[in-house]
C-alpha cells in the first residue's frame, strides 16, 4: 500500500490519498474497495501506467488497473441487481406472501404454516418460492435477515405458544 498526501494539502489526515499495490490477478480488489482506498495498481504496471495511477489519485481521481477494471464493473452491476431486487421487494409481495415470509423468517416449517393458515403444504412452498426469488434470497437465514431489515416483529411463535 502506498498512502501520500498532495504538497498543498499540509500535513497527512486531511487530504492523504491511498493507491493499493496488489499482487497479480487483482486478489485483494474487494479488500481495497472496502477500505475505502482510492486507486488500485497491480505490481507487474509499466512505468507509465504507475506515473498515470499516482498522478490520477493525487489530483482526486480513482485509479483501478485497466485488468482489474472489467471484474469492477461485473462486481458493481451484480451488486446493482441485488439491490434493484431486494429494494421495493416487500412492496412487490403479495399479502400471503408477506405472511408466510413472516412465518418463516420466525422459524415455522412449511408443514405448520400450512395448519396455520389452514392451506396445503404446497400452496406454502409456492409461496415460499416465490417471495424468495422475488428478494434474491436463498435460505431460511437471508429469510430472518431480510425481515430484519424490514423491522418486521420476531415474535409471533412466543404470542401463538402463548394463546394455544
Amino acid at each position: 500500500m502506498v498512502s501520500f498526501s498532495p504538497a498543498s494539502s499540509g500535513p497527512a489526515g486531511g487530504g492523504e490519498r491511498v493507491l493499493i499495490l496488489c499482487g497479480h490477478g487483482g486478489d485483494c480488489l474487494d479488500p481495497a474497495v472496502a477500505a475505502g482506498a482510492d486507486g488500485l495498481l497491480l505490481k507487474e504496471a509499466d512505468h507509465e501506467e504507475v506515473r498515470f495511477a499516482v498522478r490520477s489519485v493525487l489530483a482526486g481521481g480513482f485509479f483501478v488497473s485497466p485488468s482489474v477494471a472489467g471484474r469492477l464493473a461485473t462486481r458493481c452491476r451484480q451488486g446493482w441487481a441485488l439491490e434493484d431486487r431486494r429494494t421495493g421487494g416487500w412492496e412487490a409481495l403479495t399479502p400471503r406472501e408477506r405472511e408466510v415470509l413472516h412465518y418463516v423468517a420466525e422459524g415455522f416449517r412449511n408443514r405448520e404454516i400450512a395448519d396455520l393458515l389452514v392451506v396445503s403444504e404446497k400452496t406454502v412452498e409456492k409461496h415460499r418460492a416465490n417471495f424468495m426469488a422475488k428478494l434474491g434470497l436463498h435460505s431460511a437465514a437471508e429469510v430472518r435477515a431480510f425481515a430484519q431489515r424490514q423491522g418486521l416483529p420476531l415474535r409471533l411463535r412466543d404470542h401463538l405458544v402463548e394463546k394455544g
